[in-house]
């Protein structure tokens, strides 16, 4: 088994992988509870690892200066918010806390575009973001069980990963990039992290990409199927409300389900904050840490728990339009590109699920987090290669140098 999960990539690739593994390590198995102040970076054991994670993916952006460039380039809107973010200390002050958070970022999410144009094909680069989304998902579980316990907790965190990574292998397996036989461990283990991780927004969100990915033919995506299996779904949910209605949100009542467990406060509260600074906000992540001045009985939180209100409150109506221009340019490129690339087809339903699970936890548009890295995978694949690829009537697209060129 050990063998089957552990894919066999280049020297270089398992190199990047560690570096990259700093950064998720210490919101994992390193993680340490934090009490939250207005908006400040505690100087801790996670803050550390997080420095040397930036210092060792500068070395390698250092030295693969010309693939960053076309990086860059071809992220251009994604960069851009980020960069905004980082200047935003010019109107909200606060200059190491927020400069610290938007590096961190831009690192990591470099590092991840020189991973993905490391690898040798396409094919290897979907075996890659299966296994890294694996790889997180059961680094979050193996810390949940060292601080409490063996158990099933509720999260939506490795549930997040969790669906990605088991959307990407099912359609694989739909599409015949891969066989069952190759990535049955992987489907398992995805799904354990998502059944038992018992986060509502993510059994939605798997539910919405399952649907999209099932609704593709051999190339097209077709809408009558959609209907179709929608229709299903309604008469199944009609049948069994109340049992699905008990296990997606399990535990709660009706009153958290109605208040967003409690996220309601939280909202209303980053409303009140957008008000104030409308036009470029409150500054990178300290405006969403500092939300206790306009709410929630002046208790301060992490994040907005939403990444659209994460991004107004934080940068304001500028960061939003500009965050929307790069998820309207994702969605619709990637959506075309689907019909005639096989790439595209088992890409597109988990960046649909994770934009959707994204109103709920903030995996992209606010500061890093452990689930960020499968999102910005999955943003370089589309962007830097799926979207360059030349020759669009092939169904598989190996990598090769006139192909790609940066």
């Amino acid at each position: 088994m050990f063998n089957k999960v552990i894919p066999s990539f280049p020297r270089k690739i398992w190199i990047y992988t560690i570096i990259l593994y700093i950064f998720i390590a210490r919101k994992t198995l390193f993680d340490t509870a934090k009490e939250v102040g207005n908006y400040s970076v505690t100087l801790d054991s996670g803050t550390f690892l997080a420095a040397i994670g930036i210092m060792c993916s500068c070395i390698v952006i250092l030295s693969n200066y010309s693939k960053i460039y076309y990086i860059a380039r071809t992220n251009k809107y994604f960069i851009s918010y980020y960069i905004l973010a980082l200047f935003s200390f010019l109107w909200a002050g606060n200059f190491f806390a927020i400069a610290f958070k938007a590096i961190e970022v831009i690192s990591c999410f470099l590092l991840i575009g020189i991973i993905s144009l490391s690898l040798k094909s396409l094919k290897e680069g979907i075996l890659y973001i299966i296994f890294l989304s694996t790889i997180i998902t059961w680094s979050d579980i193996i810390n949940f069980n060292l601080k409490y316990g063996l158990g099933f907790y509720h999260t939506n965190g490795y549930t997040f990963t969790a669906l990605i990574g088991l959307l990407l292998a099912l359609g694989s397996i739909k599409f015949k990039l891969f066989t069952y036989k190759d990535l049955k461990y992987y489907i398992w283990l995805c799904a354990y992290g998502l059944i038992f991780g018992t986060s509502s927004a993510s059994y939605i969100s798997f539910t919405i990409g399952f649907v999209i990915l099932y609704s593709y033919n051999k190339q097209r995506f077709n809408l009558l199927k959609t209907v179709l299996i929608c229709l299903i779904l309604y008469i199944f949910y009609r049948i069994a409300s109340d049992f699905i209605f008990t296990y997606l949100f399990y535990g709660k009542s009706l009153e958290e389900i109605e208040s967003g467990t409690g996220r309601a406060m939280i909202w209303e509260a980053a409303y009140q904050s957008f008000l104030s600074h409308p036009l470029l906000g409150g500054g990178f992540v300290v405006a969403e840490r500092s939300l206790g001045k306009w709410g929630i009985n002046g208790i301060n939180v992490l994040s907005a728990h939403n990444t659209f209100i994460s991004v107004i409150v934080n940068t304001g109506i500028v960061g939003l339009i500009i965050f929307l221009l790069f998820l309207f340019k994702w969605i619709y490129k990637l959506f075309c590109k689907s019909n005639n690339n096989i790439y595209a087809r088992i890409l597109f339903p988990p960046v649909i699920a994770s934009i959707v699970n994204c109103n709920s936890m903030p995996a992209i548009g606010s500061d890093w987090n452990y689930t960020s890295p499968c999102l910005y995978i999955l943003i370089i694949f589309s962007f830097s290669l799926i979207f360059k690829l030349k020759n669009k009537k092939r169904i598989h697209y190996e990598r090769s140098k006139k192909e790609y060129q940066y």
